[in-house]
């Protein structure tokens, strides 16, 4: 290589190694410039669990057809000293077992030593989200030097592709909203990378202490997120590969270490096991038309780059034009590593894109269901598709020049790539929903009708999506907002109407069921009108 043409790729990858930084330092802004939004109703949960309470004991102090305030909402939303953490682990393990206690015990702790609000509750994801930065970086530079037995990469080229991942993922409005968001999805990203890197250092080191250090973070891992135990599955099928299929000194190791850190996820997976494991999660096995099955896959591959619009948000003009272009890059990617890095490299990103995507996937076509549709399952999977178009891209840009044709091709695909991520990051900025939110995605929009009212009521009852979107709602409306709410976990048809107070200027019902909103306007000699509604949310008003 010319000194002329050496020259020039030095600067190539310096230039890009200062661009990604800066694109580091624009994520961060984006993760914490909106951290207070509309609080939704998978959030409420995080709350009501911190707080130390079940959705029984709410439904018997709350539901019962008295009149309730804000405060006495969001006194079951935020810790208090007649809770212990000793009972946000039980209300996980009698109600909502499908989510280890790790994450829920650190917000518990966080907002009680820095304050009950919104911004400190998401504050904690955020934070943990920036160590998703060194994470990825080191996991790129693991794979390199695991991989890179003929020492055929140049340190320069493993720098780029950790520095060009860290700017995929800084600016990814997957990563970003995961990061504003109180749940344990974002400290689950953070563990997989880490887990993986520490495995891959194991592997090519053979000291005692990595080996312990991967089981204590894949026991971390397994406690924010049962799903890990498929990338743990993965990732014996490599090292087996790997190995050659032979009972080698690092099979066992790999073995002992992995089995130590699934030993220590066994008391909560009894706990799964007895309890059934699904709870909020059963509507996962409800079939859906296969189009929209393979419409889902692609919509949450866009998401990993582009931010969509809607609460579903396949049918845009932006998802049909990216759709292809990123499944051609991923698919090009993919070729791309097979033929220019070792089979150890290759196949360890190939295991990490389809650990958890491609046996969610299987049983949704052999059994039914759409357990592999929502976006926050596929973390690794979504992480796995990052680090090989990261790889693309930095192993392109670190090529020996050829044509000009070519050189510009590639660094512009990088540049779009990233400027999808960058123009969605601003969209978050001044946004107060997005996709993340299906179920609240216009919640807003209802607040604004009750807090238009002067002195509003609003009677709802706890069937379906209605208990954690009353709470959502009362972190949002105005304190004037009384609400009247009634048990009807049940059989929400045959609840009877309640008597509606004198003194309020406006009754709102929101999603009441048919039978329901019929008794309560032959009950007052009126008509409801219907003054909102989406495919989730229907607010009815007294006329």
């Amino acid at each position: 290589m010319s000194t002329r043409t050496n020259h020039w790729l030095v600067w190539l990858q310096d230039s890009a190694l200062i661009a990604c930084l800066i694109l580091v330092m624009l994520g961060i802004g984006f993760r914490f410039g909106n951290l207070n939004h509309v609080y939704w109703h998978d959030e409420t949960y995080t709350s009501l669990r911190m707080s130390g309470y079940d959705a029984v004991q709410v439904n018997a102090n709350l539901f019962d057809g008295d009149l309730t305030t804000v405060d006495d909402l969001m006194h079951y939303q935020w810790p208090t000293p007649e809770r212990s953490l000793a009972d946000t682990v039980r209300s996980l393990a009698t109600e909502d077992s499908q989510h280890p206690p790790l994450y829920y015990i650190l917000v518990r702790q966080w907002v009680t030593a820095f304050g009950s609000t919104i911004w400190i509750a998401r504050s904690l994801s955020a934070f943990v989200g920036l160590l998703i930065f060194p994470a990825i970086y080191w996991l790129c530079q693991e794979l390199f030097l695991f991989s890179d037995i003929k020492q055929q990469f140049a340190p320069s080229q493993r720098r780029l592709t950790g520095g060009i991942a860290m700017a995929v993922v800084a600016v990814s409005p997957f990563h970003i909203l995961y990061a504003q968001e109180a749940r344990e999805y974002v400290l689950w990203t953070v563990l997989s990378l880490m887990t993986s890197a520490v495995l891959l250092r194991a592997l090519r080191r053979r000291h005692f202490s990595d080996w312990g250090l991967y089981a204590c973070l894949l026991a971390a891992s397994l406690n924010t997120h049962p799903f890990e135990i498929l990338v743990v599955f993965g990732q014996g099928i490599y090292v087996l590969i790997v190995e050659k299929f032979r009972p080698t000194r690092r099979f066992w190791s790999y073995l002992l270490a992995a089995g130590g850190g699934v030993v220590l996820f066994v008391p909560w997976l009894v706990i799964m096991i007895s309890k059934g494991g699904t709870g909020g999660a059963s509507w996962t096995a409800q079939p859906i038309p296969l189009l929209s099955l393979v419409k889902v896959w692609g919509l949450n591959l866009v998401r990993g780059f582009l931010l969509t619009i809607g609460d579903y948000g396949f049918d845009t003009w932006q998802v049909y034009v990216t759709l292809p272009l990123l499944l051609l890059l991923v698919g090009y990617a993919v070729y791309f590593m097979v033929r220019h890095t070792p089979v150890r490299f290759w196949l360890f990103v190939l295991v990490l894109m389809g650990s958890v995507f491609v046996p969610l996937a299987l049983m949704d076509l052999v059994l039914g269901g759409q357990r592999s549709t929502p976006a926050r399952y596929l973390v690794p999977s979504i992480l796995g598709v990052q680090i090989a178009i990261a790889v693309l891209l930095s192993l392109q840009l670190s090529m020996r020049p050829g044509n000009r044709l070519r050189r510009q091709f590639w660094i512009g695909t990088t540049t779009v790539v990233l400027m999808l991520g960058i123009v969605s990051g601003v969209d978050i900025l001044q946004a107060d929903t997005s996709w993340i939110k299906p179920v609240n995605y216009n919640l807003s929009a209802v607040v604004r009708v009750v807090d238009a009212s002067p002195k509003p009521l609003v009677v709802a009852s706890s069937e379906g999506i209605n208990f954690g979107s009353i709470f959502a709602l009362g972190h949002l409306v105005e304190p004037k907002t009384t609400f009247l709410l009634l048990d009807s976990q049940q059989m929400p048809e045959t609840l009877d109407a309640p008597t509606i107070p004198e003194g309020f200027s406006d009754v709102f019902l929101l999603n009441p069921v048919d039978p329901f909103r019929q008794k309560i306007e032959q009950q007052e000699t009126t008509e409801a009108e219907l003054v909102f509604n989406d495919f989730h949310l229907f607010l009815w008003k007294l006329v």
